[in-house]
Parts: structure tokens; C-alpha cells; sequence
């Protein structure tokens, strides 16, 4: 089976005014600095893991790296968190879960 991921947060310059109308300006002016443009409060990112190596574990213990199927770059303060290349990932293995 084939996977392509994308985990995409609001758009930091996305400001709406309360009791405007949808097409009403409700983004902000651009930023001057890019620093300001991508400023995001909340790093984002994900893994994919099989359901049976999630089950195994006990409570409070962390993943291997050997245990994740696939995983995004680095949870980061970013817009999106994207698998822009196609993975294969093989489902006679077994139930996948993706972590956000």
C-alpha cells in the first residue's frame, strides 16, 4: 500500500474578526519579517507505527526507532509536516496507527 501524509495547522496569518462576513479580510497584512510569517506556537509532525508494537509496550516507556514504520522530519514549529515521496508500507504486517 502506498502512503502519502500531510499534517497541516492553520495558517499563522490567519487573524478572522469576529461577526465578519467569510470575504472580509480576515487575514492579517503580510509580515515584514519571515520570522513573523512563520511563527507558530505548536511544533507538528508524525509516526506511523504497527498496532501491535504499540500494544506491547508498557505504559510510560517511548518507541524504538526500529519500531516506526514511517515518521515525518522532526516535530518543528512549521505551517505542515509532510511524506512527500511515496512509502510503501506492507499491510500483511498488521494494523497501522498514525500518531499526530
Amino acid at each position: 500500500t502506498q502512503v502519502f501524509i500531510t499534517l497541516s495547522q492553520r495558517d499563522a496569518r490567519y487573524n478572522p474578526i469576529p461577526d465578519r462576513f467569510n470575504g472580509s479580510k480576515p487575514f492579517q497584512k503580510p509580515a515584514t519579517k519571515k520570522q513573523d510569517l512563520d511563527h507558530y506556537n505548536v511544533a507538528i509532525g508524525f509516526v506511523v507505527v504497527r498496532k501491535s508494537k504499540l500494544e506491547s509496550l508498557k505504559e510510560g516507556s517511548q518507541l524504538r526507532k526500529n519500531e516506526i514504520e514511517l515518521m515525518s522530519r522532526p516535530f518543528r514549529k512549521q505551517r505542515d509536516a509532510t511524506i512527500s515521496q511515496p512509502k510503501v508500507l506492507d499491510p500483511a504486517g498488521g494494523d497501522l496507527i498514525v500518531i499526530a
